[in-house]
């Protein structure tokens, strides 16, 4: 192939145009090519700009700076539909997503560019009549679930159950109320139900970690070990609601599968935000850290850890 000769007109292109920003190598070269109807390949064209060129490359655009169509329909509906910490934890459910590298300097360019706003969650601050009130009120209910939506009602707080429970044992408050007190209080009437295993089908309860469970069978006459079961909130009796929630919109779990909270609450019962993962995965999530208050990073960890499992059955290494 003979060598391409260079017109002054293509020479002074070339010297115009090196100084911008182009999204590749390959673009600028199809420019090139387009604007004087030539054929140059890629490295023709770059070896000769390397030799004969004050500025020696071609600017290709930075990581930063290229977004594809796909990213940008992402970022425009995620901003403001999901809560993110911060502006970083935005960036990393965004290289997450992609598998990109992408700064968090040259996202925040870019959505400042654009008039787009990441929608993150207010640090959560205690106040102290909020810390007075706690004092005063937590012995008034037997169940935390109970103090933690009469908290956030009072004060429209966005804090969740973790943080104010961690909060409570900061201040050194605990409930301790008894079923005499709460009898006493009127909370509890003469004929309620004493046990569990006397409450109706339907009765959601919250076990000492705050998780609900939704009762779904009846107990009676049943013997002595059964009886210690449904006072542990166990199946068949009571069901996580998440699962009882997850078997109405897609049947039984399968064998060896449990049910997971996608963004880490585990009172939240959408079921958007209920996985499904092989219990045998369940360590690697941990180990990579992709148990995440995100329920799209969460779901895509979960979605591989499925995946893996289902490849490492099958003798696919």
């Amino acid at each position: 192939m003979s060598r391409h000769l260079y017109t002054q007109a293509e020479q002074l292109w070339l010297e115009c145009n090196l100084n911008k920003s182009w999204e590749s190598r390959d673009a600028f070269v199809k420019a090139f090519n387009k604007k004087f109807k030539t054929d140059i390949s890629v490295d023709a064209l770059a070896n000769y700009i390397v030799r004969h060129t004050k500025a020696g490359y071609i600017s290709v655009k930075t990581n930063d700076c290229f977004y594809t169509d796909e990213q940008i329909k992402w970022i425009c509906e995620n901003a403001n539909a999901i809560t993110f910490k911060s502006i970083q934890h935005f960036v990393d459910t965004f290289n997450a997503v992609f598998g990109t590298n992408k700064t968090k300097a040259g996202i925040a360019k870019w959505l400042s560019s654009n008039s787009v706003s990441v929608k993150t969650r207010v640090k959560q601050t205690f106040s102290e009549a909020g810390d007075k009130w706690l004092k005063s009120n937590i012995q008034k209910y037997d169940v935390f679930m109970d103090l933690f939506n009469a908290y956030r009602d009072k004060f429209n707080a966005d804090v969740n159950y973790a943080s104010l429970a961690t909060h409570c044992e900061y201040l050194g408050i605990k409930q301790r109320v008894t079923r005499k007190e709460l009898r006493n209080r009127g909370q509890f009437k003469k004929n309620a139900p004493r046990s569990l295993g006397e409450l109706p089908v339907g009765t959601i309860r919250y076990n000492s970690q705050g998780r609900p469970y939704i009762k779904v069978m009846l107990c009676n006459g049943a013997s002595r070990s059964v009886d210690n079961q449904r006072h542990n909130y166990k199946e068949p009796f009571w069901k996580p609601l998440q699962k009882k929630i997850w078997e109405d919109n897609y049947g039984p779990v399968p064998d060896g599968y449990v049910v997971c909270s996608l963004n880490g609450d585990i009172t939240d019962t959408d079921v958007r935000n209920i996985g499904l993962i092989d219990k045998r995965a369940t360590p690697i999530m941990s180990k990579q850290g992709w148990w995440t208050d995100n329920r799209v990073i969460t779901a895509d960890g979960v979605q591989w850890c499925n995946l893996y499992m289902i490849a490492k059955d099958n003798g696919v290494k």
